[in-house]
């Protein structure tokens, strides 16, 4: 399993992240194999895995003005997009009511370690 995989699944075995993923601007989505998102809503995830990689080229747009996550709030969930580089971002979605403090560092570190595996690939 590779840097990437190993952190998604990190961040899946957290109880408050209900789905985890990187996305490029080419296309090309890293998911953890054989998980399944803990969404209840298969549409809602078909949207979001649809429309980051729009979401994605917006936060690059704003990456020279210092932007590196995009928040998007919905009545059950938020949809947490954390630029990894100019073509890639980490995607988490989790529930509305969450305690986002543990859960920023997390990703935070994620991100790290997935910015550190594109830059060495």
């Amino acid at each position: 399993m590779n840097t990437i995989e190993n952190k998604l699944s990190d961040l899946m075995r957290l109880e408050d992240v209900l789905d985890a993923f990187v996305v490029t601007t080419s296309g090309t989505v890293y998911t953890v194999p054989n998980a399944t998102p803990k969404i209840k809503s298969p549409g809602l995830v078909q949207l979001i895995y649809s429309t980051v990689q729009t979401l994605l080229n917006v936060l690059a747009s704003f990456q020279q003005y210092g932007a590196e996550r995009m928040v998007i709030e919905l009545q059950d969930v938020i949809i947490f997009i954390n630029s990894i580089d100019s073509a890639t971002a980490l995607v988490c979605v989790t529930p509305q009511l969450v305690n986002t403090g543990l859960l920023e560092v997390e990703m935070e570190n994620a991100r790290r370690e997935i910015r550190k595996a594109v830059k060495t690939s």
